[in-house]
């Protein structure tokens, strides 16, 4: 069909708030949540009012927020800036025909989406953070995974390679779906239906930096992919033709084909430093694609930010203080490419070579391993690795 059913999205959201907390599960928390600190976003879309808001004028302060994870790709969305933020903070501003016309399809589509399972409060990129006010934007950066660990609900875009492509399928609010199905007779009285095209080939989101932490960080995620929306909590997905619970003690990366592997959050699983953990989780990231080749480091911000809290000292240039001469030793599988400043970007300062940062490679995890009997040896050793 060309529409996702009317009230489904709803009704998944209240079975997992209903049917989860009952049984103490806490979908709203996962482990990679439980790191980052409470910060909450500074600016919220109110979506029933269509303006802009400072959350902190919020009452309750702990009010429900849904986040947006898509990509920009070539497509330049319109954003808050400094000259239009004042007037994006008045009621109905986000209606104007002026400045809905320049809204890419994908954001106005999550801010439609959003009232849908009655959610009021939405944080999308490109209008919560003042995209020309860099010490808020660098606020804001560092704390990306504290805004999507306390989100009620992620809606990731995963289809289409750019902000134009919008949430296709929602009756009333977007384009319908390219949706393709192929017809089999397998006999004079049986026939079976089944959808065309390929079910395993990534998405341009899953192959892009800035987009790691906000699924690693979200604990609830409504997926538009492959023509097909889904949900993904914790304990549960549900697809529009699957309703699978996880099994107690099970995970949902173990139960979803092709998500992360349980090992890119064993960093987080732990109660201590794990330099291994730390490396598997670069691993799944450091080869992914950024339009800007120096944000390396601001793409990967707030996982650091999170996990100083276990890393004494914190990190530098990405590399943890408290191992930094071991983690000198990383290594790169295959080939590594030198990230260099865009010639757009103004940039011309390089990323320190010393680092993972400064190269597009998949780390070997396993690199560091010789220097670890060294280090067990050492007065951290039997607190750490």
């Amino acid at each position: 069909p060309k529409w996702i059913e009317s009230g489904l999205l709803r009704k998944w959201k209240l079975h997992c708030d209903k049917s989860h907390q009952r049984r103490g599960q806490r979908c709203h928390i996962s482990p990679a949540a439980r790191y980052p600190p409470p910060v909450k976003p500074e600016y919220l879309v109110d979506t029933w009012l269509g303006y802009i808001t400072l959350a902190q004028t919020l009452a309750p302060a702990d009010v429900d927020y849904v986040t947006l994870s898509y990509v920009w790709g070539p497509v330049q969305p319109y954003t808050t800036l400094k000259k239009n933020l004042h007037m994006l903070q008045t009621p109905g501003s986000l209606a104007n025909p002026l400045v809905l016309s320049k809204l890419a399809n994908t954001v106005k589509d999550a801010i439609a989406l959003s009232a849908l399972p009655k959610e009021r409060y939405l944080w999308i990129d490109t209008f919560c953070i003042v995209q020309d006010d860099d010490n808020m934007r660098h606020r804001q950066i560092n704390h990306m995974s504290s805004i999507f660990a306390n989100s009620h609900l992620t809606i990731v875009a995963e289809d289409g390679d750019n902000a134009n492509y919008g949430l296709r399928g929602l009756q009333g609010v977007s384009k319908p779906r390219e949706f393709k199905q192929d017809l089999h007779r397998l006999t004079s009285q049986v026939k079976l239906l089944a959808r065309s095209g390929s079910y395993d080939q990534p998405s341009v989101w899953s192959k892009r930096g800035w987009t790691f932490q906000e699924e690693l960080f979200s604990p609830r995620k409504l997926r538009f992919y492959n023509q097909v929306a889904r949900w993904e909590c914790p304990h549960s997905f549900w697809s529009e033709y699957n309703w699978q619970s996880v099994s107690q003690g099970g995970t949902i990366s173990s139960a979803i084909p092709g998500t992360d592997e349980p090992e890119s959050i064993e960093v987080f699983s732990v109660p201590f430093a794990s330099l291994s953990g730390y490396l598997k989780l670069l691993g799944r990231y450091n080869d992914r694609d950024l339009s800007y080749q120096k944000d390396s480091l601001f793409a990967f911000a707030g996982i650091t930010t999170a996990l100083s809290r276990v890393f004494p000292g914190g990190f530098i240039s990405g590399i943890p203080q408290m191992f930094f001469d071991i983690a000198l030793l990383w290594q790169p599988i295959g080939d590594a490419k030198r990230r260099t400043p865009n010639r757009t970007s103004g940039s011309k300062s390089l990323l320190p070579s010393w680092s993972w940062a400064g190269w597009q490679c998949k780390v070997d995890y396993r690199s560091c391993d010789p220097a670890f009997s060294y280090f067990k040896s050492s007065k951290f050793g039997e607190e750490a690795i």
